[in-house]
């Protein structure tokens, strides 16, 4: 009974061992499917990255087209490190299909390992002929050479992944795989020089695909076959049936492939162009996919393998404690469990409790080249500084802990001192009665994976940082274009396409979604009167049209006024290629032009009217003043007086006309005090009722708590009759005038539109009428003196060009909008007045009266007006010395005491009348001053405002006003 008990329990315990290793073995093929992928058939999943992979380089691929032929700066460094880079890519992957050929014997593996190991033999021969590289011309021709080159390597390898797709494997090459391996890639080292002899006696046997740095003729048949190999290939692929998961990645690698030559020998221009440098990065991305696959593929293998030396430690703990007796089977299955690490490219090794080799594996030898016999019973023999410690605390930790494990990656030294990276995986081993025996590990050189990821790391920072120059580049130009304001075309005269820049569209006022720049389209939107010139500009082929301005009518209505320069792009022959142009928005520059001319204009008529009114105002000085004195000396003649009186009044008439153009010509001198806006208006409507009539109805709209002004409030109200004036004559059949008030900042952008303008507060007061409105013409000359729409005898012309003169005197400003039939509106803005500035009223006006013998020094340049006035002087009851100039007048006050200095304003010499004063007021404080002038172009505070102790009287003036400004002026 006892031995049916234990026979039931030796086979029970045999049962679990088998199980255990079973699971074990599970674990390693991953969860029971094969272990090479160019057997494991493609499930639904296995789809997902790589239609990932082709997308991407889809979109990428469609991104780098249109500038494919764009040049950029020669790299010559670029093709031995992109070239190294692939070969290595390309070594590695058919070394590792080589290896998995030898252990299943697949013919298949055989053709895919003989692609990589041909595209990796063709890379050497098309590095050395390249010109540059290592002689100028190319260590084997160069030219042509390498073109063909080029060409033989990418035919090649889609032949031979063909080849792949269309064998059947049938029975596996067991017996001589290796050799035949051997002799395919021999044949394959032979048929690649046979090639590059081919190639580099080209000139004799292969016509020219070369012309200089472009492409001959006869490229575009070479690639066109090199391209139907490629489709040939993926076509087969595709077909091909069952799919494996290698197929799916190699038809990955096929797409590139496609774009790899389309960019670079089909798209571009020639060497060193952007589809040049982009198509060989698509080369190095397909030689890496299948690599990083494979490497993907075993580091799985190899994680694995980890779980399973896991799980077969566990399990060997349990049977070492339930079935001792068990020692025959048991070493079976660790013989079988030895094998499978054996076979392993993980090194696996023990050490003891002390940190000594107690096991040391073929694998470990293979990996370290350590012997077993120089490895056990000694410290770890692969340790490099410092490492000792580290494996001291992993076994401190196993003995600690019946559970310690750790993966680590690290770094050791083999035998011939080479130092490999490493990823170690370490479990505790313990005894049959659960003590630590040791810590077993499992160390996989992963040295060429750290090499691959480096190298791919390195590719991908080099491709980001290319893209994100381009980037900011392109980025860079764009705001470059907003901000100026100038968009960019481009027209390919091949084919007709056209490219603008996003700034020509906001121009245009449209977008790319809802409009396309065709010929039709942008000769529409031109303004009728310059379609001419643009259609023209836009058919030119062979010569691009000089540059040229053209107004264009938007969908919103804007009128924008651009200007337009183009230029042909030719080829090496002279054929034109493309149309490139710029277009620039510059109608707020047209606009401030025309503002700066209208500017001009008014202030070069300003200079000719004050100039005109100074002249005129000499002579109507002279005229009543002798027609005053004139007056006196008829008597009681009734019709030489009636013939005085006619002439005095056409005198003044004369005067009132003469201040008007002095107003617009900003030289009327003002007596401003500080004014109170809405009360001023008041009152003025009051008196405007009456002049306007009965069918024009007054409304008011009065803001609260506007600011006061400083400001000539004789002169306001008559800007205001003017306004109130000119609209009555504009509503003949009746209407509405409004009159408004209110506070307003004037802003940057608003000057910049108004040059005569200036930023700051400002109160507003705006004058609508609802009459005929004026003309864009009307309005360009409103404010010019003499310039009337009403009929002869009507008008003036004066009113506007007063109110403008006015308001810029007094450092205001005048702004208009009218439109035909619907009405008309000013706004006069004049500047807030500080919180603290002072008020000046006018001078009560004294009653007249003659001098009692004080000196008076006339100064006037006129000898007539001299004349006049020192007759009207002394017949006051004064002294009168006179002369006719600055100088003579310092001369007359350093020899003599004189009470009142009377003069012109403008003389000629070196001093005029305000520095005299200047100059007076100095040297003799007490000295009365009175200034007289026909052009009173007074600066004695800066802008027009005369000071309160210096009189003022202005040309032409009555006997009566000159008593009252002397007498006025002794008696301040």
């Amino acid at each position: 009974m006892d031995h049916e008990v234990l026979a039931s329990r030796r086979l029970e315990d045999a049962s679990r061992a088998d199980a255990a290793i079973g699971s074990a073995l599970h674990a390693i093929s991953g969860h029971g499917r094969r272990l090479l992928v160019a057997a494991v058939a493609a499930a639904g999943r296995d789809w997902r990255l790589p239609a990932v992979a082709v997308t991407v380089s889809a979109v990428l691929f469609v991104v780098a087209v249109p500038f494919a032929k764009v040049p950029l700066v020669a790299i010559r460094a670029f093709i031995p490190a992109y070239e190294a880079a692939l070969l290595v890519c390309d070594l590695i992957t058919a070394l590792l299909f080589f290896g998995q050929f030898a252990q299943a014997g697949s013919k298949r593996l055989l053709a895919i390992a003989l692609a990589y190991w041909f595209d990796a033999l063709m890379i050497v021969p098309h590095a050395l002929s390249f010109p540059g590289l290592i002689t100028p011309a190319g260590l084997l021709g160069g030219g042509d050479t390498t073109a063909w080159l080029y060409m033989f390597w990418h035919a090649g390898f889609p032949l031979f992944l063909t080849g792949y797709a269309l064998l059947n494997d049938g029975e596996p090459l067991k017996s001589r795989g290796k050799g035949r391996a051997a002799v395919a890639a021999a044949i394959v080292v032979a048929v690649a020089a046979g090639l590059t002899l081919v190639a580099a006696n080209n000139h004799r046997l292969l016509p020219a695909i070369m012309r200089g740095n472009g492409y001959a003729p006869a490229m575009k048949f070479i690639v066109t076959t090199v391209w139907a190999c490629s489709l040939a290939a993926l076509a087969a692929l595709w077909m091909k049936r069952p799919r494996s998961v290698l197929d799916l990645w190699l038809m990955v690698v096929l797409c590139a492939w496609l774009f790899d030559i389309a960019l670079s020998a089909v798209l571009n221009h020639g060497r060193f162009d952007l589809g040049f440098y982009a198509g060989r990065a698509y080369g190095l991305v397909a030689a890496s996919f299948v690599l990083t696959m494979l490497i993907t593929e075993i580091g799985g293998l190899y994680s694995r393998l980890a779980a399973a030396t896991d799980q077969l430690e566990v399990h060997a703990s349990e049977l070492e404690d339930r079935v001792w007796d068990q020692t025959n089977d048991l070493l079976h299955a660790n013989r079988e469990l030895s094998a499978i690490i054996e076979a392993s490219p993980v090194a696996v090794f023990m050490l003891d409790r002390d940190g000594r080799v107690a096991m040391w594996k073929a694998s470990a030898e293979r990996v370290f080249g350590y012997t077993e016999a120089e490895a056990l019973g000694g410290p770890l023999p692969c340790l490099l500084d410092g490492q000792a410690d580290e494996v001291a605390a992993d076994i401190a930790r196993a003995l600690g802990d019946a559970a310690a494990g750790g993966s680590t990656e690290t770094q050791h030294r083999r035998k011939d001192g080479v130092v490999i990276d490493t990823l170690a995986r370490w479990v505790r081993v313990n005894d049959e009665i659960g003590q630590t025996r040791g810590v077993m590990y499992a160390v996989a050189d992963i040295t060429k994976r750290k090499q691959t990821e480096q190298n791919l790391f390195s590719a991908r920072q080099r491709t980001e940082a290319t893209l994100a120059a381009l980037r900011s580049s392109e980025e860079l130009l764009k705001r470059a274009q907003r901000l100026a304001h100038i968009g960019s075309t481009v027209r390919d005269l091949r084919t007709g396409d056209v490219e603008w820049s996003d700034e020509a569209y906001r121009i245009f006022g449209v977008t790319r979604e809802d409009w396309s720049p065709t010929t039709e389209a942008i000769v529409a939107m031109i303004h009728p009167d310059d379609r001419a010139i643009v259609a023209a500009a836009l058919d030119s082929n062979g010569d691009a049209a000089p540059p040229a301005e053209s107004r264009i009518i938007r969908a919103d209505g804007a009128v924008r006024v651009l200007y337009r320069e183009t230029e042909i792009i030719r080829d090496e022959a002279g054929n034109p290629l493309y149309l490139v142009g710029t277009l620039q928005d510059i109608t707020e520059r047209k606009n401030t032009e025309e503002q700066l001319r209208q500017s001009q204009k008014m202030e070069a008529i300003g200079n000719l009217t004050g100039g005109m009114a100074h002249d005129f105002n000499n002579l109507l000085g002279i005229i009543i003043g002798n027609l005053d004195m004139a007056r006196e000396r008829i008597g009681d003649a009734a019709e030489l007086n009636e013939i005085v009186n006619e002439a005095l009044e056409a005198a003044w008439r004369g005067a009132d006309l003469t201040r008007r153009l002095l107003a617009f010509a900003r030289r009327q001198p003002l007596r401003p005090v500080r004014t109170d806006v809405n009360k001023l208006v008041k009152d003025t409507v009051k008196l405007l009722r009456r002049l306007i009539g009965e069918d024009v109805r007054v409304e008011l709209t009065l803001a609260d708590g506007v600011w006061p002004v400083i400001v000539d409030p004789a002169q306001l109200e008559a800007s205001l009759a003017n306004l109130a004036t000119n609209a009555r004559d504009a509503m003949p059949k009746g209407g509405r005038l409004i009159i408004a008030t209110g506070n307003r900042q004037l802003d940057a952008d608003y000057v910049s539109s108004h040059p005569d303008a200036s930023t700051g507060d400002f109160v507003m007061i705006e004058v609508s009428d609802t009459g005929t409105g004026m003309s864009p013409e009307t309005m360009s000359r409103v404010f010019e003196p003499f310039f009337t729409t009403k009929e002869a005898g009507k008008g003036t012309g004066l009113g506007l060009s007063m109110v403008f003169g006015f308001l810029r005197q007094s450092e205001g400003h005048v702004n208009v909008y009218s439109e035909l039939g619907v009405g008309t509106t000013f706004r006069l803005y004049l500047p807030r007045a500080a919180a603290a500035a002072a008020q000046r009223d006018d001078r009560e006006v004294r009653p007249i009266a003659r001098g009692a013998g004080q000196t008076v020094l006339v100064v006037e340049d006129n000898p007539g007006m001299r004349r006049i006035v020192q007759r009207q002087i002394g017949e006051l009851g004064y002294r009168v010395v006179d002369c006719d100039s600055a100088a003579a007048a310092l001369e007359i006050l350093q020899r003599e005491p004189v009470d009142l200095l009377f003069t012109d304003i403008v003389m000629p010499g070196e001093l005029d009348g305000i520095e005299l004063a200047q100059q007076v007021r100095e040297r003799w404080p007490a000295l009365k001053i009175v200034l007289t002038s026909g052009f009173p172009q007074s600066r004695l505070d800066g802008n027009g405002v005369l000071s309160a102790d210096i009189g003022l009287l202005s040309k032409p003036y009555s006997r009566e006003a000159l008593a009252q400004a002397l007498r006025t002026a002794i008696d301040a």
